[in-house]
């Protein structure tokens, strides 16, 4: 059985069985300063690279659910019009599958009018691919910021980091993941897109396994979004899977949520 969990306004289903135990004990943090949308991110950058790209006051905020001696950290990047609390529900089901793991699931920066908690990480005016890679390429060293602030934090590397994104946060994570200074653990991606297409040979700097989930059904971002990106990966030497859900709409099916932790099991 199903039940649905609300991203802003998309519906995630999971299943009940998955589910067994409530969120608990999700705690708020508060994160450093953050770099300006100018800033540019490297691939040669030394260790506390992000402590000298802070330029605002504002402070990303997280939720957060799992061990606080962490082995492993992993992001959890909500889509457009959500917010941090959604996407911390899937620690439970996942959490089995990542001993020691610590689940961190961010805030993005902006608020979106009209959304009431809604925010984003970058405005969507118009859904077009050059609005998509300018709003991905000004967010990106935010997030990037985030995670090596965290890891170091923990004393972990990045290739101790998994990131687990929907939607828009999709988006996010392969614009991040691929261009860290190491390879990450992985990249899980459900219902999104590969921003910037015609920049990835050229950008990419490491080449972590990803794996993209995405329903047939999804009136949001067309399935064709992950298909073409699967293609992409693949041409530039990432182990990428594709795990297509049947009659899926904009969400998380069971089956890919299944995915998802196979994928963590067999990459850790």
């Amino acid at each position: 059985m199903a039940i649905q969990l609300r991203c802003g306004s998309i519906s995630l289903l999971v299943m009940n069985s998955m589910l067994a135990q409530p969120v608990q004990n999700a705690k708020r943090g508060c994160m450093m300063r953050v770099p300006s949308p100018g800033d540019k991110v490297g691939t040669s950058f030394p260790k506390a690279w992000w402590s000298q790209i802070f330029r605002e006051d504002k402070m990303l905020q997280f939720e957060s659910l799992g061990s606080q001696e962490p082995d492993y950290l992993a992001v959890l990047i909500h889509g457009y019009g959500a917010d941090g609390h959604d996407l911390i529900g899937l620690a439970n089901p996942l959490a089995p599958y990542l001993p020691k793991g610590l689940f961190l699931s961010p805030h993005a920066p902006h608020p979106v009018a009209g959304m009431g908690p809604g925010r984003e990480w970058f405005p969507l005016q118009s859904l077009q691919p050059r609005e998509f890679n300018e709003g991905v390429v000004k967010a990106a060293p935010q997030l990037t910021a985030f995670l090596g602030q965290q890891l170091e934090s923990f004393d972990l590397s990045w290739d101790k980091l998994l990131l687990i994104g929907f939607s828009q946060g999709t988006m996010m994570s392969l614009e991040v993941g691929l261009r860290l200074p190491k390879a990450p653990l992985g990249i899980i991606g459900f219902s999104g897109a590969l921003p910037g297409p015609d920049r990835l040979a050229d950008e990419i700097s490491c080449k972590p396994p990803v794996l993209l989930v995405h329903g047939d059904a999804d009136p949001v971002v067309p399935v064709d979004a992950s298909q073409r990106a699967h293609r992409l990966l693949q041409e530039v030497g990432v182990n990428s899977s594709l795990h297509i859900s049947p009659n899926c709409p904009h969400s998380i099916a069971p089956d890919g949520l299944a995915q998802a932790a196979s994928f963590i099991q067999k990459h850790i």
